[in-house]
C-alpha cells in the first residue's frame, strides 16, 4: 500500500499488516525523529546547507555547522585560549611532584623489558606488539608503588591495560607481584 510520508511528503511503501501494528507511519527512521522532537533542521551558518542534528545538540554545543569543514573554516583566523601554565586546572604553582631517581631512566627500563623477555608479566602481550598498538614500549612498574625504590628487583614489565589495572587494589596487586618474583627465584634455582 503506498503512503505519503506526513514530515517530507515523500511517497513510500506500507504494508497494511504494519499499518496495523502502528509501525511505517513514515518514510524513514530519520523522518520518524523529526516528527517526535528528538531530531532538528538546522541551517549551516558558513555555507547555508541544511542539516539535521539531536535536539541535545543544540543545548551542548549549538549546533551551527553541518561539518567539521565548516566548523574549521569558522575558526580560523581566532585565536585559541592557552591552557598552559598557570591557566591549566591542574596547575600546582610551578611544582614539579613526580620524585623518580636519575636513575630511572629508559636504560634501566630496556634493561628491565629485556630481563622480561620484552613481555607483560600477567598478560603476556609481547613488546612488538604493545608497539604497534599503542605506540610505545612496555611500561615499567615499580612492584611497591614508591617511585624511589628504583631497583631491579621491584621493577617490572606491564603493558598499558595490565598497568592501568595496577592503580587500583594496589595491596593485591602488591602480593601479586612479590609471589611471582619468588616463583621466578625458584625457577633459577632449579
Amino acid at each position: 500500500m503506498k503512503r505519503i510520508c506526513s514530515v517530507c511528503s515523500k511517497e513510500y511503501v506500507a504494508y497494511p499488516n504494519d499499518l496495523k501494528l502502528g509501525w511505517k507511519l513514515y518514510c524513514s527512521t530519520l523522518c520518524r525523529s523529526l516528527s517526535k522532537g528528538t531530531k532538528v533542521k538546522r541551517i549551516c551558518t558558513i555555507c547555508g546547507k541544511e542539516f539535521i542534528v539531536k535536539r541535545k545538540a543544540i543545548i551542548n554545543s549549538g549546533a551551527k555547522y553541518c561539518s567539521y569543514i565548516c566548523m574549521n573554516k569558522a575558526a580560523k583566523g581566532r585565536e585559541k585560549p592557552s591552557i598552559q601554565g598557570e591557566k591549566h586546572p591542574n596547575w600546582k604553582g610551578g611544582i614539579w611532584n613526580e620524585k623518580y631517581p636519575l636513575s630511572f631512566n629508559e636504560e634501566l627500563k630496556n634493561k628491565i623489558r629485556q630481563r622480561d623477555k620484552f613481555q607483560c608479566q600477567t598478560c603476556g602481550l609481547i613488546d612488538e606488539e604493545h608497539i604497534l598498538i599503542y605506540g610505545y614500549s612496555l611500561n615499567i612498574h615499580h612492584i611497591d608503588y614508591v617511585k624511589e625504590n628504583s631497583q631491579e628487583n621491584n621493577l617490572i614489565s606491564l603493558c598499558h591495560q595490565c598497568h592501568g589495572r595496577t592503580n587500583y587494589n594496589r595491596a593485591y596487586w602488591i602480593d601479586f607481584f612479590q609471589s611471582k618474583k619468588l616463583v621466578s627465584i625458584m625457577e633459577v634455582l632449579k
